[in-house]
């Protein structure tokens, strides 16, 4: 009988502590999903008003410098981009400690306009993209660190 209560004991205990793990693992990479999806609506607001500050709590100071030569070209031709998530689709998340790493398919649209008179510049069918991105807990929140395209 005693042999039996610890037993029961120790399944409940591992039980418990299986879906602790599994529950902090799926918690992080909700975390990390919803990371992604605000960098990709930063960027947005980002081309629109070639405002890098946009992206400080949801980007890394090295991802940050990488757009920043987009938002300066931008800049210097006086044009602002518009885009358009119309598909994103997180196929894996992979975490490990403080780091991430996700696999996504997304399809955009997007187009340049004149800053000033809001006439299209450049128009844009639908743009498909399979992107790596890579993350980094920093001081609690995951930020985008790099994202690289999949050929």
């Amino acid at each position: 009988m005693l042999r039996f209560k610890y037993q029961s004991i120790l399944l409940f205990l591992s039980i418990v502590f299986i879906s602790a793990i599994f529950s902090c693992s799926s918690s992080e990479e909700k975390a990390v999903k919803d990371a992604i999806k605000r960098y990709g609506a930063a960027l947005r607001d980002v081309y629109i008003k070639t405002d890098l500050s946009i992206l400080e709590d949801i980007a890394t100071n090295e991802q940050i410098n990488k757009v920043m030569h987009l938002v300066q070209a931008l800049i210097d031709r006086n044009t602002i981009m518009v885009t358009e998530q119309k598909r994103l689709n997180i196929k894996s998340v992979k975490i490990q400690g403080d780091t991430a790493e996700a696999e996504t398919e997304e399809t955009w649209i997007y187009w340049l306009e004149d800053k000033y008179n809001k006439n299209v510049i450049k128009s844009s069918e639908d743009v498909h993209y399979r992107l790596v991105y890579r993350l980094k807990k920093i001081q609690g929140k995951w930020k985008v660190g790099e994202t690289r395209e999949i050929k």
